[in-house]
């Protein structure tokens, strides 16, 4: 039976592009590896968990989302060609402002979970 590895990447790993691409290294020179799990970028779920608590200040809500916003724009402009990847971000970003007003209004754990679990 061939080994099988799977990589799971998150927090400070994933924190930019050259933590990401040491991370592309590692799964480049790993044969084995079949799998690749990667979460939030580093910051990123704490921002995703306080929108998740309902942030009704519009304020601090657009704040929390420009910051999310930056951190993956700062990724993305240092792809060689961001396109296609700069597309489905900014498609992920939409669906986590409309969550993020969705629990301004009123905070559930369904909402709770979309935001932190899924997109994160």
């Amino acid at each position: 039976m061939s080994a099988f590895n799977v990589a799971k990447f998150g927090g400070t790993s994933v924190a930019n592009f050259e933590a990401m691409s040491r991370c592309a290294v590692i799964i480049e020179n790993n044969p084995n590896t079949k799998l690749v799990v990667s979460s939030a970028c580093s910051g990123v779920t704490n921002l995703l968990v306080e929108l998740a608590n309902g942030v009704s200040d519009q304020e601090r809500r657009s704040e929390l989302l420009q910051n999310i916003a930056a951190i993956h724009e700062a990724i993305l402009s240092q792809l060689k060609d961001a396109t296609e990847t700069a597309s489905q971000v900014y498609q992920i970003l939409d669906t986590v402002t409309s969550l993020a007003e969705a629990a301004s209004i009123q905070a559930s754990t369904k909402l709770t979970d979309h935001l932190v679990l899924v997109v994160s």
